[in-house]
């Protein structure tokens, strides 16, 4: 037992070493999840403000609104432009008194 005892003290370390290394992942992932999370809420707040901005300067309907809100997230993904950024220019079109038929609320 005792000519086992090395062989043993070597695996406990490398057994030590392997879980502060898991550790140090874990904390890693956990500090990356964390920091994606903040970014995406930070985001969505953003817009939510940015549309808020199109409701003040635009008569519609809450249906009229969802589809108008749908409608800049789909733009977004296909311009070269921000969903916070379009919305602002449906805000001034609002602002302008463009009517919603001549927007993109109306697809008809």
């Amino acid at each position: 037992m005792k000519q086992a005892e090395p062989a043993f003290n070597g695996l406990e370390k490398v057994g030590k070493q392997a879980f502060e290394a898991i550790a140090i992942a874990a904390a890693a992932a956990t500090a990356a999840t964390a920091a994606v999370v903040t970014a995406s809420i930070s985001a969505g707040q953003s817009f939510e403000s940015a549309f808020a901005g199109v409701k003040k300067t635009t008569d519609a309907t809450a249906s009229e609104y969802e589809e108008l809100r749908q409608g800049i997230l789909a733009m977004s993904e296909q311009l070269p432009a921000s969903a916070d950024e379009i919305a602002e220019v449906a805000e001034a079109a609002g602002q302008l008194g463009i009517k919603k038929k001549t927007c993109w609320i109306s697809r008809g």
